[in-house]
């Protein structure tokens, strides 16, 4: 991909919002694009993080492991404009979950070294950046706060919820004869 195709996708991506063209080809020549192979994983959960990503096409899913199963949890899709691995610019820190690509999966690839970079020379563009970053973080964690009160509040109802969709499964699989359960 062509750095004039980069900049577009980045000044197109809501996380880029309020860039001038200058600070995005900034931050364009300081990263990589690279391709990720369907059913590849751009980041596993537990590796060390040292870079994020902003999808510039295709679509990939997020996974997280249940702390006591060890099963993964599929909890979102990521789609083109999205940015991935964002803590690992901010934090020398293992990664909180898996990205697995699909097809036609490309991302642009910041490094935690050249982010430190652009914020040693007083760079605007990294500036914007990290105040972008730092809003995602807060309003995530805002969400998961709301969500957990809602659960302390009230825990039969989410138990009550996820009851009926796990009981509904068995009856569809009663009533296509199938045994296990």
């Amino acid at each position: 991909m062509k750095l004039e195709e980069v900049k577009e996708v980045l000044a197109s991506s809501p996380t880029f919002a309020g860039f001038d063209d200058a600070e995005i080809e900034e931050i364009a020549k300081a990263g990589q694009v690279s391709t990720v192979e369907s059913g590849t994983n751009l980041i596993d959960e537990g590796d060390a993080g040292s870079a994020a990503y902003v999808v510039l096409g295709g679509t990939g899913d997020v996974y997280k492991k249940g702390p006591d199963t060890g099963k993964d949890h599929h909890l979102a899709k990521v789609e083109p404009g999205q940015i991935l691995g964002e803590i690992g610019l901010l934090l020398e820190h293992s990664r909180s979950a898996t990205i697995s690509a699909g097809d036609g999966f490309t991302v642009f690839e910041l490094s935690q070294e050249k982010f430190n970079a652009l914020l040693d020379s007083n760079s605007s563009a990294a500036r914007k950046l990290l105040t972008t970053i730092a809003r995602g973080v807060a309003r995530r964690s805002r969400e998961v706060n709301e969500r957990l009160v809602a659960f302390l509040e009230h825990p039969d109802e989410h138990v009550e919820k996820k009851t009926r969709v796990d009981l509904s499964g068995l009856k569809d699989r009663y009533r296509r004869g199938l045994s296990y359960i």
